[in-house]
């Protein structure tokens, strides 16, 4: 008998580099252990085992019960509404300084 041994929620991988950051998307996913003894790895779009047996009804039910993708935090968020604020300060004409200097 297939068992479910543990689900995770979709999320981000936030990566910090120089001069940005990389948000990687991690789908939900769980790890289940077949009848053959593998322990993999699955999604709902990605339910076979290597022995050949298809596991993505358990997979989508597992996933199912836990609920939607809705609240999932999204990391840049709130970096946004704060760029946001600060572009809402400036006036057209601080824009057309900083583009004028650029050039």
């Amino acid at each position: 008998m297939t068992t479910v041994i543990a689900r995770n929620e979709g999320h981000y991988n936030v990566h910090k580099l120089p001069y940005a950051k990389n948000y990687v998307w991690c789908p939900r996913c769980v790890l289940v252990e077949c009848d053959c003894g593998q322990r993999l790895v699955l999604t709902p779009f990605n339910g076979e085992c290597k022995c050949g047996r298809d596991h993505t009804t358990l997979v989508r039910e597992e996933l199912a019960a836990r609920g939607s993708e809705e609240g999932i935090y999204i990391p840049w968020r709130d970096e946004y509404r704060t760029w946001l604020e600060g572009e809402q300060r400036h006036s057209e004409h601080d824009h057309w300084l900083e583009w004028r200097s650029i050039e």
